[in-house]
């Protein structure tokens, strides 16, 4: 059962290849399911960024490779307006004749405005230096932005539409050149004046001009019923092309001087414009890169990048997919691989060896020898495995025909003399040779070792089943790898798995071997590749980047020069060895079908690296290669932009790409900012990967074609959003993005200020308040003090008569105060707001009648006057000391025994002004 498992796992590793062919198509159609605006195409332009600008049969479509934009102008909503034509100014603006007249699109509008309502009808347009040309059945005209000017142009008939225009170009010397129904014409805008070419005699009777193009020394001329022609300037003469049909619907002239032509039931034309000969054509009849939906192509263009465009007749649009050419199909003369299923291949400098599904090729350039061997000279073998090269013969490993000999030398295929029945039929995975001659050959029933003689033993070892890889280094030593590593000892001429260090993978199963760079050898399976030194002192896992580390490995490859290859579903990557940036290359860089063969990848004695595909034997171009990664060629686009839930319209979209600029509102967190990336490239996108990084940093974050970037919770200033196609540095694009403050922002914040200001003033004035209530109680009570000291000043005032006949004993009077003071000051008894006078008395042994005596008759002041400046005293001495900024006022005063009742009064009548007045006057802040 496990056997039959093997095979089964080893059919689909081995014949995917035949019946999972990606399908890359050569032409993409567009439609109005797509959301072009019509379905018929009359015309495609392409604008500043890259964007295909096409007019329909009802109204214009923009299209940036992934979307489409679309614009109607109609004046009857019910009428569709089919566009004529199609033109861009300096500034962008759009300009577009229609059958309803002629409209603009300003770059910073929204929509198409009629421009000019006198004309009904305007079938031909061109911009250039600030002015628009136009023509119609009626003549040309010229229109600078205020009014129109019809230019008188001769005829050689009277007919009513002799002088009708046909089709407008703007020359390389600025001069506008136009077609009339007989006459090719230039005007010249720095003097207004139209010199004529007049090419009745030269043309068939009645033949009608539409359509020209310019080149240096000719012109050719499309009629609408008598086919192409060219007319030389200098000779004057015409010539007709003879294998272009009758009606002709527009003519182009290419960068390179090749000229497109388009017609009406012959499909479309690319001629060589020197020459006029055949280059290309595009019909129903076609092969898959030139074959159309219909043969009425209205427009054919081919843009500077080598793109073709085709318009249709109720068909769409199509246009080619833009190819890279970093890689190539192999060609010798006329031998080609492209669209052969290329299964293995061998390369040596002049001579390949190349197995595909119709057989084998051989080619040696130097002898000129291309040599076809078809399946039958194989066994019947459709499935060549693996080429390798032993002893001067080529051993052919296949799929479904075992092992087969080609000997370069006769040109002759054989089977292995003498072997075994089962290396006749069976499937051949896996070939190496050691360096005693010996060739090694894993299979799905086991092993097998062809000795220098031609001898054929089977070399299991104890293990059995599918031996998928196969490695000997210089000294003999192998792994052999199928359900189990087993490794093959030099020395000791015999399997030794004891060799294996603690923790090695070699309990992987089905692996493959692949020799690196400075004598490592990987061995990969599916999505894990592991490595190892020759003497299993270094070993390990190679980590992968997160966006590939769920892919499946087909194929891998050191190139041992700077670059691991890794071949996916999804393409061929290549990575650094630090395994940190990566690129993809697929179907846009050269690989037209991305699927990569099992085992396909290889490098040459020069470096080259080969690729395996099913399109073909792929060689890497390393120069284009090189260019793409250093050199822009196209621009990154943004689309589908949405800033909080709002998607933004084309113009704010059409501003973004222009300036490289984003607003992003900020309301205490920044609005979530949406977006997704194009390259303007038109090739094929399935697959492809873009990165972005935030800020000036290297974290480069990767995405999926098609993938939203959203990015949420910026803080207010600019930052710098870089985009690029992944691993591309030439075609990173910066972005800057300013986050500013919302209008509701702003409000909340004037809100928030002014609630702050006024939370601030009520805090003060609350503060101010309870000061004043307190001073306010204070100077209540105080006066109750004072009415009290009044009373007991009365009182004493009423005993002074009885002590005016008492002698006052001088020597008696200053002893006591000089006690009294000295009692105080030591005692600091004035602290103390309930300290009476009787108490002093008692203090100093004094009655109280005689401590009054010396108050009245000697110190001449009242007790409290007395004490109260002792506390005042005390009470700046806390100032001074810094103590305001402990307590208030009134917790000062108490601790200087003062009662609140009484502070402020007496340090009023005592220091002249209020406490508050003091601490100002000597800057003193609460």
């Amino acid at each position: 059962m496990k056997q039959i498992y093997r095979l089964l796992l080893l059919l689909w590793c081995c014949v995917s290849a035949l019946h999972a062919e990606t399908k890359v198509d050569a032409i993409h159609l567009l439609t109005k399911d797509d959301g072009m605006a019509g379905e018929t195409v009359s015309r495609v332009i392409m604008d500043k960024y890259g964007r295909a600008v096409v007019a329909t049969n009802d109204g214009i479509s923009i299209y940036n490779g992934k979307r489409f934009t679309t614009f109607k102008m109609r004046r009857d909503a019910n009428m569709p307006n089919f566009v004529y034509d199609v033109c861009i100014d300096n500034q962008q603006n759009i300009y577009v004749a229609t059958a309803q007249g002629v409209f603009e699109k300003k770059v910073n509008k929204a929509s198409f405005q009629l421009i000019l309502k006198e004309f009904d009808r305007m079938e031909t347009l061109a911009a250039h230096e600030g002015k628009l040309y136009l023509g119609n059945t009626n003549g040309f005209y010229v229109y600078d932005g205020k009014k129109v000017k019809q230019v008188a142009v001769k005829s050689v008939t009277t007919e009513i539409l002799a002088n009708s225009v046909r089709s407008i170009k703007i020359g390389e010397d600025g001069n506008v050149w136009f077609l009339t129904r007989y006459a090719l014409n230039c005007y010249y805008p720095s003097s207004g004046k139209v010199s004529s070419y007049y090419l009745v005699a030269g043309m068939p009777k009645r033949a009608a001009m539409s359509q020209f193009g310019l080149l240096k020394d000719k012109a050719y001329i499309g009629t609408k019923n008598n086919g192409l022609f060219v007319y030389y300037f200098n000779s004057k003469k015409i010539r007709k092309i003879p294998y272009v049909s009758n009606v002709i619907t527009s003519i182009q002239v290419t960068s390179k001087g090749d000229v497109c032509v388009g017609t009406d039931g012959s499909g479309a034309f690319l001629l060589d414009g020197k020459t006029g000969q055949l280059k290309e054509k595009f019909d129903m009849n076609g092969d898959k890169e030139h074959r159309t939906p219909c043969d009425a192509v209205y427009y054919y263009m081919k843009d500077g990048h080598g793109n073709d465009w085709l318009g249709f007749y109720r068909f769409g649009l199509a246009h080619s997919y833009y190819n890279q050419h970093i890689f190539e199909p192999y060609r010798f003369g006329d031998f080609t691989t492209e669209k052969l299923n290329v299964r293995s291949f061998y390369i040596n400098k002049d001579v390949k060896v190349i197995g595909t599904n119709k057989g084998l090729y051989y080619i040696n350039e130097t002898k000129n020898i291309v040599k076809h061997f078809p399946a039958e000279m194989l066994g019947g073998a459709h499935i060549i495995t693996k080429i390798y090269y032993h002893l001067g013969l080529f051993y052919i490993a296949t799929y479904d025909g075992g092992l087969k000999i080609f000997d370069p030398a006769s040109l002759t295929i054989r089977p292995i003399l003498n072997a075994p029945e089962v290396l006749s039929n069976t499937t051949i995975i896996s070939l190496a040779s050691r360096n005693n001659g010996d060739l090694w050959i894993g299979t799905a029933e086991g092993l097998f070792v062809l000795d220098k003689a031609g001898r054929i033993v089977k070399k299991n070892g104890g293990f059995g089943g599918t031996v998928t890889g196969l490695y000997f280094d210089k000294g003999g030593n192998g792994w052999v790898c199928s359900e189990k590593m087993a490794y093959y000892s030099a020395q000791k001429e015999s399997y030794d798995n004891t060799v294996f260090p603690k923790g090695f993978f070699n309990i992987q199963k089905n692996v493959e071997a692949i020799p690196g760079k400075n004598g490592r050898i990987y061995f990969f399976k599916q999505n894990k590749i592991f490595f190892t030194t020759q003497d299993m002192k270094l070993f390990g896992q190679l980590q992968l980047p997160a966006e590939l580390s769920d892919k499946c490995c087909y194929a891998f490859l050191d190139d041992r020069n700077r670059s691991f290859w890794l071949a996916t579903d999804n393409g061929l990557f290549c990575l650094d060895y630090q395994m940190q940036n990566f690129v993809h290359l697929g179907a846009g860089e050269g690989l037209k079908c991305q699927f990569v063969n099992v085992d396909g990848i290889q490098v040459d004695q020069d470096g080259v690296v080969w690729v395996a595909t099913t399109n073909g034997l792929m060689r890497l171009n390393s120069k284009a290669l090189d260019q793409w990664l250093h050199r822009k060629k196209f621009n990154l686009s943004l689309f589908d932009i949405r800033i909080g839930s709002d998607l933004l319209d084309f113009t704010d979209e059409n501003k973004v790409n222009s300036t490289k600029r984003i607003l992003l509102p900020w309301n205490f967190l920044s609005a979530k900012l949406a977006l997704k990336v194009i390259l303007l490239n038109y090739s094929h996108n399935k697959d492809r990967l873009y990165q972005y990084c935030l800020g000036d940093g290297d974290k480069w974050v990767t995405f999926a074609d098609g993938d939203e970037v959203s990015l949420s919770h910026l803080f207010l200033g600019m930052h710098r959003l870089k985009l690029r196609l992944a691993g591309v540095a030439s075609s990173e694009s910066n972005i800057e993005i300013l986050v500013y403050p919302s209008w509701l922002a702003i409000m909340e914040f004037v809100i928030f200020i002014v609630a702050l200001i006024l939370l601030l003033f009520w805090r003060r004035y609350h503060k101010d308040t309870k000061v004043l209530l307190e001073e306010r109680n204070e100077i209540e009570g105080a006066l109750m003090e004072v009415e009290q000291e009044q009373q007991e000043t009365e009182q004493a005032g009423l005993q002074i008569p009885k002590y005016t006949r008492v002698k006052i004993d001088e020597e008696e009077f200053a002893e006591i105060v000089s006690r009294m003071k000295a009692y105080i000051e030591k005692n600091r008894c004035y602290i103390d707001p309930n300290f009476k006078m009787g108490d002093l008395a008692d203090a100093l042994g004094l009655s109280s009648s005689k401590l009054s005596q010396v108050f009245s008759l000697y110190i001449k002041e009242n007790y409290y006057e007395f004490i109260n400046k002792y506390r005042l005293a005390e009470f700046k001495r806390l100032i001074e000391a810094g103590e305001y900024k402990r307590f208030t006022l009134t917790a000062l005063s108490e601790k200087c025994g003062f009662k609140k009742s009484n502070f402020f009064s007496t340090f009023r009548r005592v220091e002249g002004m209020t406490p508050m007045e003091y601490l100002k006057k000597r800057n003193v802040k609460l």
